[in-house]
């Protein structure tokens, strides 16, 4: 049997004496990788080299840093613990970690590296015979720290080095198959100042070694170190003091960016805040962060300010969101939705990889619900009029009149939040404990002053910031009026042209708030004192606040068309109350006011201004219902029933038993014609101054008057046949007949003569039918087109008397 000396490793079978057959792709002297027997070696896969001391260039032979990281730590060895500490960790990453920081005191560097290299080649695998020993591993682990300091133009210079090097591992002890773990510390005894860099290499190293043996003499020869792989991984350290700044800070500001902006600081809307411009010449801008705050009021201070940090409360803010610098430079920025009116406070933070923090505050108004109302403790008024009628009416007749409308407008919820007082600095806060105390702090540059919401708050009372004035006469058109801008003035004395009895005027005040939620119009009305004029003013009145308030429809005008209409009913009850009065008086007089022209009023009625604004409440009143009843009536007796009206109209007999009498038993109470009763008197003048005779003159007296009388009872039979048929119940009477007649007609045209023309020419029905229907639509277009005969002359007469 043949004997190999050593033995044939990897599976090889000795053929002969000294002689190993290898398999599997092994070769060597014993199929163990290599063999130098013949005087130059024949290395394995993983080997190379002229002794097979190099390792082949494979990732897998690498050392692999599981975990690399150091702390840059402050300790305050007098209150044993640590201040403040900066941890950077290059495990993950392939360039190196660089880690910006803005402190400048540091006495401890912790350092901790995780190392590990996997090898079947770790001394107890199989050799040949000419190799004592070998084992690979990791042979050196170490991290080297540079600290460079920037120089003339800008260029960075290496000022001091040093090396930790882990104690373990070396060429005679490499560490393989294992995790091995290496943590140093060192101190910080040298000074860094801002744009300092302090670089650490973490590295390691794999290699190992092999002692050869002869394999005749068994003489062990010195070690040998095989070629060493070795990995690293860089943490830099970079120092920033500098915090960043904006371009209106340069040496030539710029003009259009704003360090933040808000484009509308008082808003219904959402709150858009915006800012540009801001630069890091060091570490460069990494972030922005925007804060959203509800201001709270001071009783103590008076103002408005941010919530405070106390011992017992760490207010947030109501919104944060923070936003990274990009390479575009294009940020989306923020919308914030309030969910309840008040003041609110936005501030910008601007970071640099640093941590460096410059701060912006702008201040937001918002409010999408409240509304200006009035106080009705404190009415608006005419302090000149008499207090007696309520400062509506006065009496003193003069021109000279004051309107007062003091803490009549507010908006509660901004006076009670008082949302339009002066806004507080801000109270510097947080602290980093190390350099920086109390650094989230805004400069004045960067606070509030622009807009109309700012730090000086607005000028306003009880919520209101701006009131206007107008007034003219009831007559005029609303839409007209020209508003004169009073400030925050509370009253106004004029000098009217007239105080004339029966002169009026209209005067108007509108209350403006911050937010321009609503302008709230007041109207107030005075009157110099005429009977005949209180119901016509305030009627009048009544229908110009009804009109305005049907033409504020839409949603925001809500308050104020509540308002309106209020003051409508208001005006139309004062004229309810004084109908009543004068009605209880005088009955006949007060209807007749009814339907009584007014020059001051465009020639109008009563009932007519009345019944075109529909105002129900005082058309009900007994003293219309009454004079509606006598119009519907004219001259017939108001108790005559509709049965008599329409038998009286086809029987002509019984019309003087349905006419009112007069005081003399007479059936009218009108006159014959003037013209008739002067032709009697002339001839009764000359039949007086023809003779002397006293009985001659009784006589023909007595003729005179007997004539005189048949011509009256004659003239009153006619005039009360006219009266009859002229009554507007009569002329219903005979419409509705007459209706009933052409529908009987139109029924017989249609039912019996209706026919082709080719047939049989027109007929006298159709030539009816047709002619009774188009003077039907002939009224009933002059009824919508042409106004009463009576109206034109009251217009004509109202225009020649203005023109002349």
């Amino acid at each position: 049997m043949a004997i190999c000396r050593p033995s044939c490793g990897n599976g090889g079978q000795c053929t002969s004496p000294g002689v190993c057959s290898c398999t599997g792709g092994f070769t060597g002297y014993r199929c163990n990788g290599g063999d130098c027997v013949t005087g130059s070696c024949v290395c394995s896969t993983e080997f190379s080299g002229s002794s097979c001391l190099t390792v082949t260039e494979e990732v897998s032979f690498k050392p692999i840093i599981n975990r690399c990281n150091a702390t840059f730590t402050f300790h305050d060895y007098a209150k044993a613990m640590d201040i403040y500490s900066y941890f950077g960790d290059a495990t993950e990453l392939d360039e190196p970690h660089i880690l910006w920081s803005n402190q400048n005191d540091f006495n401890i560097l912790e350092m901790t590296m995780e190392v590990q290299y996997d090898t079947e080649y770790n001394g107890s695998q199989s050799l040949p015979d000419y190799v004592s020993s070998m084992k690979l591993g990791i042979t050196n682990a170490k991290v080297e720290t540079q600290h460079f300091k920037i120089g003339s133009g800008g260029l960075h210079n290496l000022v001091n080095t040093y090396t930790y090097t882990c104690n373990e591992p070396s060429h005679d002890n490499p560490i393989s198959n294992e995790v091995f773990v290496c943590q140093m510390q060192g101190s910080n005894n040298f000074r860094i100042d801002s744009a300092d860099r302090f670089v650490l290499t973490f590295s390691a190293t794999a290699g190992g070694l092999r002692r050869l043996r002869n394999r005749d003499t068994g003489q062990v020869y010195p070690s040998q170190n095989y070629s060493e792989k070795t990995t690293s991984k860089i943490i830099e350290f970079k120092f920033d003091y500098m915090t960043p700044i904006h371009c209106i800070e340069q040496s030539t500001p710029c003009t259009d960016k704003q360090p933040l902006h808000i484009s509308e600081d008082i808003t219904q809307n959402s709150i858009v805040p915006k800012w540009d411009g801001w630069l890091d010449e060091l570490s460069q801008i990494m972030k922005y962060s925007i804060e959203v705050w509800k201001m709270e009021y001071s009783m103590d201070l008076d103002n408005l300010r941010e919530p405070l940090i106390t011992t017992t409360v760490n207010p947030i803010p109501v919104f944060i969101q923070e936003f990274n610098e990009t390479d575009t430079n294009i940020i989306q920025y923020p919308t914030f939705s309030p969910t309840e009116p008040g003041v609110y406070s936005c501030i910008l933070e601007v970071s640099d990889r640093a941590n460096n923090t410059r701060y912006a505050r702008r201040f937001v108004l918002y409010d999408n619900t409240s509304e200006v109302t009035t106080q009705n403790e404190n009415p608006m008024k005419c302090t000149t009029a008499s207090s007696s009628t309520g400062y509506t009416w006065q009496t003193n007749g003069d021109k000279t009149v004051q309107i007062s409308w003091t803490d009549h407008f507010i908006n509660t919820v901004h006076a009670n939040g008082h949302f339009l007082n002066s806004i507080s600095a801000y109270a510097a806060r947080l602290t980093d404990s190390g350099r920086r105390n109390d650094y989230k702090n805004i400069e004045n540059k960067f606070d509030d002053y622009e807009g109309k919401m700012n730090r000086n708050g607005i000028n306003n009372i009880n919520g209101i910031v701006q009131f206007e004035f107008a007034y003219q006469s009831p007559s005029s058109n609303v839409s007209n009026l020209s508003w004169t801008d009073l400030g925050l003035l509370e009253n106004i004395i004029l000098t009217l042209p007239s105080s004339e009895d029966g002169f009026s005027q209209m005067f108007w005040v509108r209350a403006i708030d911050a937010i321009v939620l609503l302008n709230r119009p007041e109207l107030a009305e005075i009157f110099w004192k005429q009977d005949e004029d209180n119901i016509f003013a305030a009627l009048y009145a009544s229908s110009l606040a009804k009109k305005l308030s049907e033409s504020a429809c839409s949603r925001e005008y809500t308050e104020i068309k509540a308002e309106f209409a209020k003051s409508s009913i208001y005006y139309e009850d004062i004229a309810y109350k004084v109908m009543t009065t004068l009605y209880g008086k005088h009955a006949s007089n007060a209807r007749k006011l009814l339907v009584t022209k007014n020059e001051k009023y465009g020639f109008t009625t009563i009932f007519e201004l009345t019944d075109s604004n529909s105002l129900m409440r005082f058309m009900g009143h007994t003293a219309c219902q009454t004079q509606l009843n006598i119009i519907w009536k004219g001259d017939i007796l108001p108790y005559t029933s509709d049965l008599k009206v329409i038998c009286g109209a086809f029987l002509p007999v019984l019309i003087p038993n349905m006419m009112k009498k007069d005081e003399k038993g007479n059936s009218s109470k009108r006159s014959p014609p003037s013209s008739l009763n002067a032709s009697y008197s002339t001839k009764s003048s000359k039949s007086m101054t023809s003779t002397f005779d006293s009985k001659t003159f009784a006589e023909n007296n007595q003729k005179k008057e007997a004539g005189h009388s048949k011509a009256v009872a004659f003239y009153n039979r006619i005039k009360r046949i006219y009266n009859f048929y002229n009554a507007p119940v009569t002329k219903f009477v005979f419409n509705v007949v007459a209706y009933i007649i052409f529908l009987l007609v139109f029924s017989f045209f249609v039912l019996t003569d209706l026919h082709p023309l080719y047939e049989k020419g027109i007929s006298f029905a159709e030539y009816l039918t047709c002619g009774w229907a188009a003077s039907m639509m002939i009224e009933e277009l002059r009824q919508v087109y042409l106004p009463p005969l009576s109206f034109l002359y009251s217009k004509s007469k109202l225009r020649v008397r203005n023109n002349t």
